[in-house]
């Protein structure tokens, strides 16, 4: 996951933070945090899709 997406997913998950608060002390608007969460949670979604398929 690139950087920014996971210092985000640190400050949100982790720290508690709201994504427009995570997302101000990153240096983003709130519109670009939040698409870069949904982005984010995308790629979380398919790393741990394959650990949940039948072929495991």
């Amino acid at each position: 996951m690139p950087e920014k997406e996971r210092g985000l997913v640190e400050k949100v998950y982790l720290e508690g933070l709201t994504i427009e608060q995570a997302g101000i002390q990153l240096g983003m608007t709130k519109g670009w945090a939040s698409r870069l969460h949904a982005r984010a949670l995308g790629r979380l979604r398919e790393s741990l899709a394959h650990y949940d398929s039948p072929d495991r």
